[in-house]
């Protein structure tokens, strides 16, 4: 059963990276829809993370992650001369399922920043599911993504830029991240 797990999300990681952007495609089916989902999370962002959990008891653990992003200029709705950056504090509850599945939510707090008139803080709301592959040592490779929920952001909260981010209402983002954790005890 793990090697299917495993096999399952090394497909659908491969799949999401290998999706050719629509210029490349008919607009219509796959195409249409992978616009569709693209522009669901506005300007793509990557960027380094560090990670650390406390055990709450027998199956809850407290979770803290600290993040970096920056804009990625390819097939960007941003400005070619124009970036988003974020740091990004995030407490979880984290649930261990089953070994190596976990799921966990919580709320970030978004500092953005970058070539627009003004940084400002932004709360948003997570959820997610991790998968663990233990290595025999200290270090364990992870898996992760999820969902992370945005309320509406201010009319101009990026402003001059454009950035395809919706600011009349919520703004769902879906996000994915692949890693390793040191364990200590």
């Amino acid at each position: 059963m793990r090697r299917f797990t495993f096999c399952t999300l090394v497909m659908v990681l491969v799949s999401l990276v290998g999706a050719q952007s629509l210029e490349a495609q008919d607009r219509k089916g796959m195409g249409a829809f992978l616009d569709w989902f693209h522009r669901l999370s506005g300007p793509r962002m990557v960027g380094p993370a560090v990670t650390g959990w406390h055990s709450l008891g027998e199956v809850p653990q407290l979770r803290m992650s600290v993040g970096r992003l920056w804009s990625v200029k390819a097939d960007s709705p941003l400005p070619a001369d124009k970036s988003i950056n974020m740091w990004s504090f995030r407490p979880a509850i984290e649930f261990r399922l089953a070994d190596p599945l976990a799921v966990g939510g919580g709320v970030s707090i978004n500092r953005f920043d970058g070539d627009f008139d003004e940084s400002f803080t932004h709360l948003s709301y997570p959820v997610y599911a991790q998968l663990r592959f233990p290595t025999g040592a200290r270090f364990q490779g992870v898996i992760s993504g999820g969902g992370q929920y945005f309320p509406e952001f201010d009319a101009s909260a990026f402003d001059p830029i454009e950035t395809g981010v919706s600011k009349d209402g919520g703004e769902l983002t879906f996000w994915f991240g692949v890693g390793f954790e040191f364990v200590w005890y």
